[in-house]
């Protein structure tokens, strides 16, 4: 590796994490507090520890690790910053295989600032360590040369998030075809060692899906686009992302095939599951899509304008996405901070889902409402309101 790559990757990586520093000392919405709360408390708990389906273990382990620090908000999220902004590199690369050079640059530039990638590196969750093992995993299975690192890949990848499991299937279905029995052996083999590592929560996830097959919702593939275009159509209005979609269309016609059919095949197996079974579905869980996506598009930037040319095709791109991503630092997600800092000195009882996450006071003089939807909210987040409801003082006794 050339001095002048290393500065290039180290200059993009510092980028990365500058990026993603704005916001990142927002208090922790719901599923953050309920992986500290119940599973980065202890490393067995963070490692077996499985309620309501909320574990992703290596996440957890990492919270763990940042919690010995400090419990402030910005130390925990400080190694999901880290792992999103290499998965920024990672981006790139997967890239370069077909694209080279410039594909790989322009990847890396519109993952640094997409607002989906950048806000699932601001999680206390596995959507970081998913964003770096996506293309990761998809890269050595393309490459087909190191199948050890790439068992190794997928199991942590699946260790991070489960749903890293649709890339799994469809890089199988692909290496079935090629007749790739060394790749498809590894893909085999990261799996059942990450099945291995899920033993001691299997029972309750089967469990868990059991009961929840059927219901839907609450987010469709209406959702999942929009996550995967502008990130919040309140951040940007995500037709403003079908550019994206129509370059990594290209990109995948053009030069990128393989990548192409491993991206879409990827995206039909998450569409007929969501049609066909009705599970729970978030649109997040499509979030390993999105390397891919913006691998391919730089690919279909550096393929129709090979030249500098390319960069005036992407900057509407980049401008889009850059302008969700600093709207989005500004928001909170979930305004409970807010919320205790406009009533000083006043005592607050939770309540809604989530309310078990806070401490009450046994003598309040205000409610909260977590999640309320009530258009009188008095402040609002990416994913929740919260509503003050102040309460009547207590009479005093009569006097005789």
């Amino acid at each position: 590796m050339s001095r002048r790559t290393v500065v290039l990757l180290a200059s993009v990586f510092a980028l990365a994490v500058a990026v993603r520093l704005p916001g990142l000392g927002r208090g922790l919405w719901y599923d953050e507090l309920f992986t500290v709360e119940n599973f980065a408390d202890t490393l067995p708990h963070a490692l077996f520890a499985q309620r309501a389906a909320n574990n992703h273990p290596l996440a957890s382990v990492l919270a763990w690790l940042a919690r010995r620090a400090s419990e402030d908000p910005r130390v925990l999220r400080a190694p999901f910053v880290l792992l999103g902004a290499l998965g920024v590199l990672a981006t790139g690369w997967l890239a370069s295989l077909r694209g080279g050079e410039k594909a790989a640059a322009l990847a890396m530039a519109l993952a640094a600032v997409h607002p989906a990638h950048v806000a699932f590196s601001q999680e206390v969750r596995g959507y970081a360590p998913l964003l770096l093992a996506a293309p990761l995993v998809v890269g050595l299975a393309l490459e087909a040369k190191r199948p050890v690192l790439l068992a190794v890949a997928v199991a942590l990848g699946l260790f991070s998030h489960l749903s890293l499991a649709v890339l799994v299937l469809a890089l199988a279905a692909l290496a079935g075809h090629e007749r790739a029995w060394k790749t498809l052996a590894a893909l085999a083999a990261g799996t059942l060692a990450a099945l291995l590592l899920y033993a001691p929560m299997l029972s309750h996830l089967g469990a868990f899906f059991v009961r929840q097959a059927g219901h839907g919702g609450p987010d469709g593939l209406g959702r999942t686009l929009e996550l995967l275009a502008t990130a919040d159509s309140r951040l940007a209005p995500a037709w403003l992302g079908a550019p994206f979609f129509a370059l990594a269309l290209a990109g995948g016609a053009l030069r990128a095939r393989r990548l192409a059919c491993v991206a879409w095949a990827a995206a039909l197996i998450i569409a007929l599951a969501v049609s066909v079974a009705h599970p729970l579905f978030y649109a997040r869980f499509a979030l390993a899509l999105l390397p891919l996506l913006l691998a391919l598009a730089a690919s279909g930037v550096a393929t129709l304008l090979p030249d500098r040319r390319g960069l005036l095709l992407a900057s509407p791109l980049l401008i889009v996405f850059g302008v969700a991503t600093a709207r989005r630092a500004s928001w909170e997600t979930e305004p409970i901070g807010p919320a205790l800092r406009a009533y000083e000195g006043a005592r607050f009882v939770f309540t809604g889902t989530g309310s078990e996450l806070h401490a009450s006071d046994a003598e309040p003089t205000h409610r909260i409402e977590l999640f309320s939807k009530d258009p009188d909210a008095q402040f609002h987040g990416l994913y929740a309101d919260v509503k003050v409801v102040p309460l009547a003082a207590p009479r005093a006794p009569a006097a005789k």
